[in-house]
């Protein structure tokens, strides 16, 4: 009979990673590879499609799947910047308001008037941003208005 630690070989792959392991490592890249193309672009002066062509090619995806990326991480990069310019101006919380047309998808429509602090956007930026292709902004809230807001948040 095989024992256990004999079993575990065959879930140990090229360089004696495990997959997690490999999947790691390959997070990583990409981070980078998106990364350098995003920044790039920005120190360039060049638009999305810059970005988006050089990332299709080097991550071998298609051009719709890397717009996707850059315009997601770009959003991400604008709220960032925002949230850390506002704090700058005494600015504690920020309200979620949808582009209110009739494309406005479920998601943002049940989220429609969240609020957030600014400490929750700079911990976690992804909170401003529920999904690909997200079109609703983040706006400072005066401090009275978001303060009365955070506190009725679960009430919505």
């Amino acid at each position: 009979p095989t024992s256990k630690l004999d079993k575990s070989r065959w879930y140990r792959g090229l360089g004696g990673k495990s997959f997690g392991q490999r999947i790691a490592i390959r997070a990583t890249q990409l981070s980078k590879e998106i990364n350098q193309a995003i920044s790039s672009m920005y120190a360039q002066g060049k638009g999305y499609e810059y970005a988006t062509k050089r990332i299709a090619e080097r991550l071998d995806v298609s051009k719709s799947h890397a717009k996707t990326l850059v315009q997601t991480e770009c959003r991400v990069a604008e709220v960032q910047a925002n949230v850390r310019h506002y704090e700058q101006m005494g600015v504690q919380y920020f309200g979620r308001k949808t582009v209110n047309d009739k494309t406005v998808c479920p998601i943002c429509k049940e989220h429609k008037n969240d609020v957030y602090t600014t400490q929750e956007l700079k911990e976690n930026a992804w909170i401003a941003i529920l999904h690909p292709h997200d079109r609703c902004i983040i706006e400072p809230l005066s401090r009275n208005r978001g303060a009365e807001r955070y506190a009725n948040r679960s009430n919505k």
